[in-house]
């Protein structure tokens, strides 16, 4: 497993388990735990009552929220090293697999002189320029999905109804 592998686990594993997932488990007596939804513990204390408490406000919560700040790029935290391309890149890519809301934000970071989709802005790949996510017309300029069921050959509808000409004999 290289270091690159090793920082997109990481990465996964961060936006996977965000703490309004977090739950409190009571583990023996007097002994109550935080568990994200790995089922890793994250803290342990003596009552249910704490446990909410840092479950919601505690210092893993602010941990989780400086990190997730590091990672998107808008930490004030001096202590923070910047993020290389690569990491960049990694960040981004994993945002993009888990539809992360923050996906667009972090491919511009990411990819800052690529071009974007119009309809979702994430970075267009490859030598077609296709979107990862979406799948619309292939006509400059034109941003419908090709989802309405009457397009072919990569146009919508009405890109292929003005197409339409080319392909009768």
């Amino acid at each position: 497993m290289t270091v690159s592998d090793r920082f997109a686990d990481s990465v996964r594993y961060h936006f996977s388990n965000p703490p309004q997932d977090w739950t409190v488990r009571k583990l023996d007596t007097r002994r109550w735990a935080i568990v994200n939804s790995a089922d890793d513990v994250i803290s342990t204390h003596p009552t249910r009552t704490a446990a909410e408490q840092n479950r919601t406000a505690g210092p893993y919560v602010r941990i989780w929220t400086d990190r997730t700040a590091w990672y998107l790029g808008t930490s004030t935290d001096p202590r923070c090293r910047a993020l290389t391309p690569e990491e960049l890149r990694i960040i981004a890519t994993v945002l993009i697999d888990l539809d992360h809301p923050d996906a667009p934000a972090a491919c511009h970071r990411a990819w800052p002189d690529a071009e974007f989709c119009d309809l979702c802005d994430l970075p267009l790949r490859g030598p077609d320029r296709l979107c990862p996510r979406c799948d619309h017309c292939s006509t400059d300029g034109c941003t419908n999905p090709l989802d309405d069921g009457e397009g072919f050959d990569g146009y919508c509808g009405d890109c292929a109804d003005r197409r339409d000409h080319l392909y009768t004999t």
